[in-house]
C-alpha cells in the first residue's frame, strides 16, 4: 500500500500537543480543538483516491499508553473513526463517556500494570465492562506483562508479549474483508417478528477469482445471534468470513441510527468490490 495517496495520507500529522505525565492524562478535559486534527485527518482519507478508484471509506486509530488513552476519545468523540487499537490507557471521564464508543475496538493492556487511574487491572475491567455495555464488537487482550510492554527502549519492555500484540493488532482478518470491502450481495429476510436471516457472499482474500464463500447468520430481535454458517473450511460459524460480514452488519447499523451520519447517497456505497491489496497488508 505504499502509494503516493498513501504517503500523503500519512504525511498529514495530527498536531495534537499535550505535555504532561500520566497524572496529566487522567484529569485532561476535552475541547473542541484537542481532536480537530483527527476529525480533519479522518475526513481527508475519506476523499483520497486510490490507484483502483477506490474511496478509503474506513479509518482507524491507534496509540500507546497516553495515546491509548487518546486512541479511545477518539472512538467516543470523533464519529469518523472506523476503529480504535488502544494500547494500555484509558482516558478519565472528563475527557469523554465512553459509552459513546460506537466503532469496533480491540484492546490491549498488561496484568501487571500498576498505573492506577489509568491501566491497572481494575480499570482494564471497568472498560471492558463499558464496551459491553455498549453493545460495540471489540477484543480485549492482557498480557503477563508492565505498562509499556512494547516499548522497545523501556525498563517494562517485554518481546513476547509485544510480539503477540503486534501480530494480532495487524492481523484481523475478519476486519479487514469488511474493510476491503469483500462482504458482497447482502441480503436480509424476516422470518418472524423476533428472527431475522442475513446472507451474504464473501471474496477470498488471496483468490478472489475463486468462488466466494456463501455466509448466512440467524439473527434474534434483541440483537443476539441465534447461529451462523459458512460454505469454507470451517463452517461452523466462527470463522473469520463471518465475523466479517458480522462487522458490516453492526456499521450498517450504526448508521441507520446515528442521524449524524451523512446519506448514503451522498457518499460511495459501503460494499465495495475487494482491494487487490487486502492479502498484503
Amino acid at each position: 500500500m505504499q502509494t503516493d495517496a498513501y504517503r500523503q495520507a500519512c504525511d498529514k500529522k495530527l498536531e495534537v500537543k499535550i505535555e504532561g505525565d500520566i497524572e496529566a492524562a487522567k484529569s485532561m478535559k476535552s475541547t473542541p480543538e484537542l481532536f480537530a486534527d483527527v476529525d480533519g485527518t479522518c475526513l481527508q482519507l475519506n476523499f483520497i483516491t486510490w490507484p483502483t478508484a477506490e474511496i478509503v471509506t474506513v479509518v482507524g486509530v491507534t496509540g500507546f499508553c497516553m495515546g491509548g488513552a487518546l486512541t479511545l476519545a477518539s472512538a467516543a468523540l470523533v464519529p469518523e473513526v472506523d476503529a480504535a487499537a488502544p494500547f494500555y490507557g484509558i482516558p478519565g471521564k472528563a475527557l469523554c463517556d465512553l459509552k459513546n464508543i460506537k466503532c469496533p475496538v480491540q484492546c490491549h493492556f498488561g496484568n501487571l500494570d500498576t498505573l492506577e487511574g489509568f491501566s491497572a487491572p481494575k480499570d482494564q475491567d471497568l472498560l471492558e465492562q463499558t464496551l459491553k455495555e455498549t453493545g460495540v464488537v471489540f477484543e480485549f487482550y492482557r498480557y503477563e506483562a508492565n505498562h509499556a510492554f512494547t516499548n522497545t527502549t523501556g525498563p517494562n519492555y517485554n518481546k513476547e508479549c509485544c510480539d503477540l500484540a503486534l501480530k494480532r493488532y495487524k492481523n484481523d482478518n475478519s476486519y479487514r474483508l469488511h474493510s476491503n470491502g469483500h462482504i458482497r450481495d447482502v441480503r436480509q429476510s424476516k422470518f418472524h417478528s423476533d428472527i431475522h436471516y442475513v446472507k451474504a457472499a464473501c471474496v477470498p482474500e488471496e483468490r478472489q477469482s475463486a468462488d466466494p464463500c456463501e455466509v448466512w447468520i440467524v439473527v434474534l430481535f434483541d440483537g443476539n445471534i441465534h447461529s451462523a454458517e459458512c460454505t469454507c473450511v470451517a463452517g461452523d460459524g466462527t470463522c473469520k468470513h463471518v465475523a466479517a460480514l458480522l462487522f458490516g452488519m453492526q456499521r450498517f447499523c450504526q448508521d441507520l441510527s446515528d442521524r449524524s451520519v451523512i446519506s448514503v447517497t451522498d457518499k460511495a456505497a459501503k460494499w465495495v468490490n475487494p482491494v487487490r491489496t487486502s492479502a498484503q497488508q
